[in-house]
């Protein structure tokens, strides 16, 4: 403690608050591969120890992954652990999306948790035709009697089919519905993804399906990220959960029909 409080007496006068540092550092993260302490230091004008507890707050807020000498982009969310986030939450959604499913559609189900969670519900019908790239929502199906058809393509982490098998393989698709998450939704920026991939996986099972429902948790709306697939009226029908804020709801279903599962 006695070195820590000698640290602080030792740093400049601040040109920046402690939060924003920690932001400015973040700002720096994201156009860089790596970050340096001894560089943020000189940067900022601070010590180095000063920038090493910037970098461990940041690093428990998982915003960057603290290494030796520096920080590196933060370390993405395995599935299984995604998987319980709000998980409640995605199986209520999962629920109203399976009443929007007519008898017999062939229907397009995309990779990740919420979907997932839809895979989950619509296994329990024998009715239908699935087409998917996750192995996770093929696994789903196992003991349904449903017909379950996974297009190829190159195996990422997270036992999801991308690039151009499945882009190609889509050529040949007529989908009643396609069920897609997001990593972001809002009316400013649309419907948005962590990879290019991904997004041109989901704009060519998109331009094969007759309606697009997208299927977000609260936490995904006003949020964006870097890739952008259209705007929310690309889809009919958006379902969430009650978490929504009241403001939320009005300005999303000025472009959509926002089904809130209770």
């Amino acid at each position: 403690m006695a070195t820590e409080s000698r640290d602080r007496d030792n740093d400049p006068p601040a040109r920046y608050s402690r939060d924003e540092r920690q932001e400015a550092i973040v700002d720096h993260l994201r156009a860089n591969d790596r970050i340096d302490v001894a560089q943020l230091a000189k940067r900022f004008g601070v010590t180095e120890m000063t920038v090493r507890r910037d970098l461990a707050a940041l690093d428990g807020q998982g915003r960057v992954t603290r290494v030796h000498g520096g920080a590196l982009p933060p370390r993405p969310v395995v599935y299984e652990t995604r998987a319980t986030i709000n998980a409640s939450a995605k199986t209520t959604i999962a629920r109203a999306v399976s009443t929007l499913i007519t008898e017999g559609e062939t229907v397009g189900i995309d990779m990740g948790t919420t979907c997932h969670a839809v895979a989950t519900e619509l296994a329990k019908r024998d009715d239908l035709t699935i087409v998917t790239y996750s192995l996770h929502v093929a696994m789903a199906f196992r003991g349904s009697r449903s017909r379950v058809i996974v297009l190829g393509g190159e195996m990422t982490e997270e036992l999801t089919l991308v690039n151009g098998g499945v882009v190609d393989l889509t050529a040949h698709l007529a989908l009643n519905t396609f069920v897609a998450g997001c990593a972001g939704a809002s009316p400013q920026w649309g419907v948005s993804y962590f990879g290019a991939g991904e997004v041109e996986v989901r704009r060519a099972m998109s331009a094969r399906a007759d309606r697009l429902v997208l299927a977000a948790d609260h936490e995904k709306w006003g949020q964006h990220s870097t890739y952008v697939l259209g705007p929310l009226s690309m889809f009919a029908t958006a379902v969430t959960d009650a978490g929504i804020s009241e403001e939320t709801r009005e300005s999303a279903s000025a472009h959509l029909d926002l089904v809130v599962a209770e």
